[in-house]
């Protein structure tokens, strides 16, 4: 089935089985655009995998985070979205020829912008729950409440979420687990609106970090040392 090729300013609910047309900012009097489809959870996974995030302890309490690979990893993924104009992906085409030329920033732009995923208010608590309004492609408003996670839930994520492996003269590596961060907010979710079709794993990762951010909060306020 050939996806519905829409523009990225004119959807009423976050059609997430589409193909979005996305333009970028004209250069050189040339406005390039391109049609994606949204990766898939395996895909995101991927792309994160192929990210390198460095911690460099410079002293006590002092660190700098370098980030690399983002650029190389988004030209891939972005090669598996691309649709043309007759609905099919141009990566299985296969001469490199066939495909819209894009260099690495660019990629990187359109990838961020596809999986744009912005907090757009302040979440709401409410009793055992807590619901957070995303603004995502297309300026859609998509609204997720999630069930507030008992002690052992919150542990495990936490547990799972990050991996770290130490490097030589002082450095740290970290990887995002994008399947745990999925994989909570499936067992904490109660109601979304907003969507036709899944919600992508960036809007899920966003809710997920935004939802521990309020309950880092509300520790915080109960916690009598702060």
């Amino acid at each position: 089935m050939e996806p519905q090729i829409i523009s990225s300013s004119d959807t009423a609910a976050f059609q997430s089985e589409a193909a979005f047309e996305i333009r970028l900012p004209a250069r050189g009097g040339v406005r390039k655009s391109a049609t994606l489809r949204l990766p898939t959870d395996v895909e995101w996974a991927g792309r994160q995998r192929a990210i390198k995030t460095v911690q460099h302890r410079l002293g006590p309490g002092q660190t700098q985070t370098e980030t690399e690979g983002v650029e190389a990893a988004d030209a891939a993924l972005l090669r598996r979205l691309l649709v043309d104009e007759d609905g099919e992906y141009l990566d299985a085409k296969g001469p490199a020829g066939t495909r819209d030329p894009f260099d690495e920033d660019e990629a990187a732009e359109l990838i961020h912008r596809l999986t744009k995923a912005e907090v757009d208010a302040d979440p709401a608590h409410s009793g055992d729950s807590i619901t957070v309004s995303l603004s995502v492609l297309g300026g859609v408003i998509t609204a997720h409440e999630l069930r507030v996670p008992t002690l052992k839930q919150l542990r495990k994520h936490r547990k799972g979420s990050f991996s770290f492996v130490d490097l030589r003269r002082g450095r740290m590596q970290m990887k995002v687990n994008v399947d745990e961060f999925c994989r909570f907010y499936d067992e904490l979710s109660a109601t979304t609106q907003g969507y036709e079709g899944r919600v992508p794993a960036p809007h899920k990762m966003a809710v997920v970090s935004e939802v521990l951010a309020v309950l880092d909060e509300i520790e915080g306020e109960d916690d009598p040392k702060r």
